[in-house]
């Protein structure tokens, strides 16, 4: 059966994750399907070609019978800006759609669980997005077929044009956000609130060329939540030095098995954050970024350029 949600397919210059990308799309027959590239960057050798060759191939191999548009850029706007621009795009013309990118790999059950749950909680501006991922390492989180999380995740997910008008890319309402201190009624871990403070004043300084952690913070100004599934759904298949942040292809995160979820889907009773679940995330993230500092210390003490603390 034809899925009837809209498809945004976010792509750039890897072909050969695209098609694999693709054929799950293709398997799901969307109604409307929505492509945005960016553009290709002048200093990269034969990039032009790769990104004109991919375009190319996707738009000779749409083989049902959908309704097809395309932002193409000319230039490259680079990760944040080409992502968000191509999520504003797209809430331009539908109201509530699924969004995937080049190197996350859905399960064919992903797109009716979207589909199902976009309808279910249309008018509940509680409710901000449909995630794909789940990072819980099969821990189940309550008996329904999914759980509400303060973390959107975006490999893979849906929304809604009433949740995305919202979004702001540089945080332009930071100011307020820190002086009602609403980040004390996300986390109250003051630990998780300083970190995510932090990293907002570097998004809000244009330092890190992504769009996701904007997401979060609309998110939480408003006071809303994210569903996760109980069984993940998309695998991101990315991790490799072409990537912009995930190269490490022996990432926890990379490559995670997916597996089918019933299309019965049973819903929590209650719409509150699945606090066990989210400290979880949370702690897994914390882990991540241990590791990362210690291999950036070990770096610069092979360059010389931190020097090895006095033994005790």
């Amino acid at each position: 059966m034809m899925l009837q949600t809209p498809v945004l397919f976010i792509v750039f210059n890897r072909l050969d994750l695209t098609k694999r990308v693709f054929e799950r799309i293709r398997q799901a027959e969307p109604a409307q399907l929505f492509i945005a590239a960016d553009g290709s960057r002048p200093l990269k050798a034969g990039e032009s070609q790769q990104c004109a060759e991919l375009r190319a191939w996707l738009l000779g191999n749409i083989s049902w019978n959908c309704e097809v548009k395309t932002l193409f850029r000319t230039q490259n706007l680079g990760c944040a800006e080409a992502v968000s621009q191509a999520i504003t795009w797209f809430f331009s013309e539908v109201e509530q759609g699924i969004i995937l990118e080049d190197d996350c790999l859905p399960h064919p059950s992903f797109f009716g669980f979207c589909e199902q749950l976009l309808h279910h909680h249309k008018h509940n501006p509680k409710v901000w997005s449909v995630g794909g991922s789940n990072f819980q390492h099969q821990r189940q989180r309550g008996q329904a077929s999914y759980y509400y999380s303060q973390y959107a995740t975006v490999w893979g997910w849906a929304t809604w044009r009433r949740a995305w008008q919202h979004y702001d890319l540089y945080l332009s309402t930071l100011p307020q956000f820190k002086q009602n201190n609403t980040i004390a009624s996300v986390f109250t871990e003051e630990k998780t609130q300083q970190k995510w403070l932090k990293t907002f004043e570097e998004v809000h300084k244009k330092q890190h060329d992504t769009w996701d952690y904007s997401l979060f913070f609309a998110q939480w100004q408003q006071g809303a939540l994210a569903i996760t599934p109980q069984k993940n759904l998309v695998s991101n298949i990315g991790f490799d030095s072409r990537a912009t942040h995930t190269i490490n292809p022996r990432a926890q995160k990379a490559n995670l098995k997916t597996a089918a979820i019933t299309q019965n889907l049973k819903h929590p009773k209650q719409l509150v954050a699945h606090r066990a679940a989210d400290r979880y995330y949370e702690t897994q993230g914390n882990q991540a970024q241990k590791l990362l500092r210690r291999i950036k210390y070990r770096i610069q003490l092979i360059l010389g350029l931190k020097k090895m603390p006095p033994s005790q």
